[in-house]
């Protein structure tokens, strides 16, 4: 730590040490025309050291850990035709699977890696992915499965404590580009995916505690009846409730605002025209035009947010906590080469 404009130096801390084994293939076939290609590894890092919350004291300290990566990485490209030609196809795709997990901590099975952000813990656990979210669910009947509800209201799982709900790394991460060309006309596209993991909406939470969500709109004068039975009775719920009174109830409880992360982008699609500037006495080497668009199309299971939009803070990674209505653009570009 700093001290006096110096560092003092902590004996109690080991090197971390890294060890890894790595093994992969490429193959290219017809002239590089097709490349596939593969990469296994397994990773294990021993002696780190995580920042995690002491909530007696209040502060963060240091603890020691290990973890290990073992993952695959996989790539495909495929050309057809050439520069030189009339038709020029190209396609490539990667492919990315990587699995994360706690061996060891000292001192304890899990950590809690900050403070909770309302109720939602982020913890570093033993034989779990580092970051995973523990959160309450809602109180159901052991039995039948069905929501117990007091005054009408859902209610939190006190009992159980806290519920793993996995961490926002992805189970695979995707891409892929493609372009055809026919003589001087080009169309291409870009694209990504991110397979698994879950993330935590703070829009979601706060603009339904705020009422200013769409799906808080349906307000019926009769109030809602929430469907489930009575805490105490075990009788199915009669009782009416206000919207209001609903979703500052569920503000309680994690579960209703975990999503998985999974999503696919359309990053970009381009149609551009190389200009025939040999017809023409122009002082450059050529020149094209080209539309452009970016961000065309998501896909989310969570709809209304967008899963890739992180707080920023590493310690919880995968907390959304409030972002701009996602943005498109569409424009025009001119390209010359002197």
């Amino acid at each position: 730590a700093p001290t006096g404009g110096s560092f003092l130096s902590d004996s109690t801390f080991a090197p971390e040490i890294t060890t890894a084994a790595e093994a992969g293939i490429t193959l290219a076939l017809a002239g590089r025309r097709l490349s596939l290609g593969a990469t296994l590894y397994s990773e294990m890092t021993d002696a780190i050291q995580l920042s995690v919350f002491d909530a007696a004291a209040n502060a963060l300290t240091t603890r020691g850990g290990s973890l290990s990566n073992r993952g695959i990485e996989a790539q495909a490209s495929l050309r057809v035709g050439d520069a030189r030609g009339a038709m020029e196809w190209s396609l490539a795709a990667t492919a990315a699977h990587n699995t994360n997990q706690v061996e060891t901590l000292d001192g304890a099975d899990a950590f809690a890696l900050g403070p909770s952000l309302a109720g939602l813990g982020v913890q570093a656990r033993v034989g779990a992915p580092l970051g995973e979210f523990v959160g309450s669910t809602y109180l159901r009947d052991a039995a039948t499965g069905a929501l117990l509800l007091r005054n009408g209201l859902p209610l939190p799982d006190s009992v159980a404590g806290a519920h793993p709900w996995g961490a926002n790394q992805p189970s695979w991460l995707l891409g892929g580009r493609t372009s055809f060309r026919f003589r001087r006309v080009t169309v291409a596209f870009r694209g990504d995916a991110h397979v698994g993991g879950s993330f935590f909406s703070g829009t979601k939470l706060w603009g339904s505690y705020a009422g200013t969500l769409a799906e808080t709109a349906y307000r019926p004068d009769s109030g809602l009846l929430v469907a489930g039975v009575d805490a105490d009775t075990r009788q199915p719920n009669v009782q009416h409730v206000s919207t209001q009174a609903y979703y500052h109830a569920l503000a309680a409880i994690q579960e209703p605002w975990m999503f998985s992360s999974t999503y696919a982008k359309l990053r970009e699609a381009r149609a551009s025209l190389l200009l025939p500037t040999a017809y023409w006495n122009f002082p450059f080497e050529s020149a094209s035009i080209a539309i452009v668009g970016r961000n065309l199309f998501v896909w989310s299971r969570a709809d209304g947010v967008d899963p890739e939009v992180q707080s920023g803070i590493a310690a919880y990674r995968g907390v959304e906590w409030g972002q701009l209505p996602f943005a498109r653009s569409i424009g025009l570009q001119l390209s010359i080469t002197p």
